[in-house]
């Protein structure tokens, strides 16, 4: 990960999330310190892109019997195809945010979840 400069707001680095994890008490801000930069609760804001957190989310919850893509290169690739008009929390559509939803779901559920952000959106992410 990028280091980053002291106080930055946004950006994929460690001094976003720094930034963000300081002032979590107070305002709210501890999901943009995680590894992905964020939450569909509190947005990516250490993030430049929903594809970073669609793909570490991808590869963390849905692997084995529930894996969605061969590596990360396939994950990016058919990332940065879906639809970005969405918003956060949309839970159905054919966007990167509603399969974001489901990929945070995953953690619990992988055998439902995964499918649902797939490519294919399993019925629900269409």
């Amino acid at each position: 990960m990028v280091v980053g400069t002291a106080g930055d707001t946004s950006g994929n680095s460690l001094a976003c999330r720094i930034h963000h994890t300081a002032w979590s008490v107070a305002t709210g801000h501890c999901g943009h310190g995680n590894r992905f930069g964020g939450s569909v609760a509190t947005d990516f804001a250490c993030l430049d892109s929903l594809v970073d957190p669609y793909c570490f989310l991808a590869q963390t919850y849905c692997s084995g019997p529930n894996e969605l893509f061969g590596d990360l290169a396939e994950c990016i690739s058919t990332a940065q195809s879906y639809g970005v008009t969405g918003n956060l929390g949309d839970y159905t559509g054919d966007t990167i945010q509603c399969r974001l939803y489901h990929l945070e779901l995953a953690a619990g559920d992988p055998a439902v979840h995964c499918p649902h952000a797939s490519p294919g959106g399993a019925g629900v992410c269409i």
